[in-house]
């Protein structure tokens, strides 16, 4: 039979959940389909089991011993194989010593004597078994009469005594015990020929008579749908896992087993009689009620009384038989009840989760369209600015000319209407007229106008304004990014401008610090560090896992965990002497951890420029991994235990100033 397969981590907290809610392990049983001994031991040792290491393949048996285990077998075949085990001192177990003995033909004075059926004689035992089997119905008859019908037989009997023509029309009673009285055997022979027979005729599986019998080769006969069931709900397809319900003895499947026509037979006749039993007891009942006597009312009441003992006894065998059926029906629902309760208390709970994080993001996301829009309205503001001018000034000069147009023409009409004026002293007065219109009237002062060269010198002036925008833009956008990815991912982690040393360069990403010799015009700061080349991450974190990736290069270096009121200045601003810091540090080779001020010397490690960081608020454990820059595995360095009181953050020192050091934190 194969080993059956180790419990998957959801099949174990199934297991320690059912087990939690006062399941018995009968009930975790029928839930998870495991047996109850994997159940028992599982419950013991819920998180070492299955970690046993196996023993492994076992040992091949040499040559020599092999020769030895031999030898002694045909000296003596009495031998058992652990009695062998001892004569030849093998190293094997005795199972070994059996599979040896088999695979080389040899067999011990046991096997010898045992009779062997073969294939070829299940065929005729089985068919031997249908013809002479006989349907032994006494033994279960027996108990069955002096434990429960016999005190209540006694007890009608003494109300009432059956008349002997009763005796004689009664059925032939079936061979009982022969302490019992005659009214009583001829009672218990009606009742048994309507109740045992037709429990003997019932399938064990379904609960009703045989359809198509089939008879095992341990004698229990069942229904062949039922068998055929049975062998299509086994996961395995070899033809020998078919095993009978009632003793356990495999056997062949349902297919390869011969029908049971006699059984068939009994089962169809049985039938036939029940119904024409029927049919005759209605009958007489109806004569009796026509013509009813003394005798036949005292009959009728013992009969009733014993009708409805009988009753009673199968309403109380129903009873007994659902009894267990009810109770995990409700041990079952009052799970289910329990975990729906619970599935809609963490579905609640994952909806108010959900909402409150699509709020933050939709208030972030609408912070960086108002900054879009005011980059936007700025932008053509200033646009405005510079072109409202130039328009203005093509404007008038328009406007300029459609003056000046309108009044050279007309004064080129009075001067055409001067051509047809016949009298000297109006043709005279008009030609001057005209002369002072048009000498009044010139073009030279509208030349002067600004130029393209004036307009594109002025735009220049627009985008200087405007990449001033865009820096205000970069680092609004930039701030709202942040802030998006600490929405999204609780770890996220970058340094806080306003925290590192002068000497300390960092990156657009504010993920990265390098190293710089020539001190940078940061603006001052309460919150820089000034003593050493240290920086302190943005974000705080109170709760929750957090996994980062921490990178060195070119520097020895201390990665810390910390308190925010970490010192600014002196000695005491070094993060291996706070009394609120965690951290390891790595300079000359040599690794060490501090707490609270204290070092403890750790391993020395040629190389180390990778490291990831743990730090779990549930277990209250901050632990620091290694990792190899060829194959990518990591390793265990040291693990602090604490339990934090206030929030803390992530804090880097470089040790010396190298041209090309930096450090990354992810």
């Amino acid at each position: 039979m194969a080993k059956a397969k180790r419990p998957s981590v959801f099949e174990r907290g199934r297991i320690v959940v059912l087990h939690k809610h006062g399941l018995s392990q009968c009930g975790i049983t029928a839930e998870d389909g495991r047996s109850k001994t994997v159940i028992l031991h599982f419950l013991e040792d819920p998180e070492s089991y299955g970690t046993k290491k196996s023993s492994g393949t076992p040992k091949r048996i040499s040559l020599a011993l092999s020769w030895r285990i031999r030898r002694a077998v045909r000296e003596d075949t009495g031998q058992s194989s652990p009695q062998i085990k001892a004569l030849t001192d093998a190293d094997c177990s005795p199972i070994t010593i059996r599979q040896l003995l088999l695979e080389k033909g040899l067999k011990n004075k046991k096997c010898l004597q045992r009779p062997r059926l073969f294939s070829c004689h299940r065929p005729a035992r089985l068919e031997f078994a249908r013809e002479h089997q006989t349907w032994d119905i006494e033994r279960p008859c027996d108990t069955f009469c002096q434990n429960t019908l016999a005190p209540l037989l006694r007890a009608a009997l003494s109300q009432r005594q059956l008349s002997s023509s009763h005796l004689r029309t009664s059925r032939q009673p079936l061979s009982l015990r022969h302490d019992l009285s005659t009214d009583e055997i001829i009672i218990m022979a009606d009742i048994y020929s309507e109740g045992c027979l037709e429990s003997e005729l019932t399938c064990p599986i379904c609960l009703h008579l045989f359809l198509d019998p089939v008879t095992l080769p341990c004698a229990h006969s069942f229904c062949l749908v039922c068998l055929e069931t049975l062998d299509r709900d086994k996961t395995s397809g070899s033809a020998q896992e078919l095993c009978c319900p009632v003793c356990g003895q495999e056997h062949l499947s349902p297919e390869s087993l011969p029908r049971n026509v006699k059984l068939k037979q009994i089962v169809e006749n049985y039938k036939a009689n029940s119904a024409s039993g029927e049919l005759h007891s209605s009958a007489e009942d109806k004569i009796i009620n026509d013509e009813p006597s003394s005798e036949d009312t005292d009959e009728s009441t013992s009969t009733d009384c014993g009708k409805n003992s009988l009753e009673g006894m199968e309403a109380n065998g129903r009873r007994s038989r659902l009894s267990p059926i009810i109770t995990s029906l409700q041990e079952k629902l009052a799970l289910v009840d329990d975990l729906v309760n619970k599935e809609t208390a963490r579905e609640a709970a994952v909806k108010a989760t959900h909402a409150d994080l699509r709020k933050d993001v939709s208030s972030i996301l609408q912070e960086m369209a108002e900054l879009l829009e005011t980059y936007r309205k700025t932008g053509m503001k200033l646009l405005e600015v510079e072109l409202m001018p130039r328009e203005d000034a093509v404007g008038k000069r328009v406007q300029m000319l459609s003056d000046l147009q309108k009044q050279l023409r007309s004064a080129e009409l009075r001067a055409n209407s001067l051509m047809g004026e016949t009298e000297d002293a109006c043709f005279v007065d008009g030609v001057r007229d005209v002369e002072s219109q048009v000498s009044s009237l010139t073009v030279e002062p509208l030349r002067d106008f600004t130029s393209d060269l004036e307009l594109s010198s002025n735009l220049k002036k627009v985008c200087e304004k405007i990449e001033h925008q865009n820096h205000q833009l970069r680092l609004g956008l930039g701030s709202a990014q942040r802030a998006l990815r600490v929405v999204l991912n609780p770890s996220e982690v970058t340094f806080n401008p306003d925290t590192i040393h002068s000497n300390l360069v960092l990156s657009e990403d504010l993920k990265t610090v390098s190293f710089s010799i020539a001190k940078q015009p940061y603006p001052a700061s309460s919150q820089r560090f000034t003593s050493f080349f240290q920086a302190l991450s943005s974000q705080s974190f109170v709760r929750g896992e957090h996994l980062w990736t921490f990178q060195a290069e070119g520097c020895p270096w201390v990665m810390a965990v910390c308190y925010g009121e970490l010192p600014r200045s002196g000695s005491g601003s070094g993060l291996e002497s706070s009394a609120g810091s965690w951290c390891l540090m790595y300079c000359d080779n040599l690794l060490r951890a501090y707490e609270k001020g204290k070092d403890t010397p750790l391993r020395r490690t040629p190389s180390l420029k990778r490291m990831e960081i743990h730090l779990s608020f549930s277990t209250g454990t901050l632990a620091f991994y290694s990792i190899s820059d060829v194959s990518g595995d990591k390793t265990h360095l040291h693990t602090f235990k604490v339990s934090f009181t206030h929030p803390v953050y992530l804090a880097v020192r470089m040790m010396s100033g190298q041209p090309k050091a930096h450090i990354t934190v992810n």
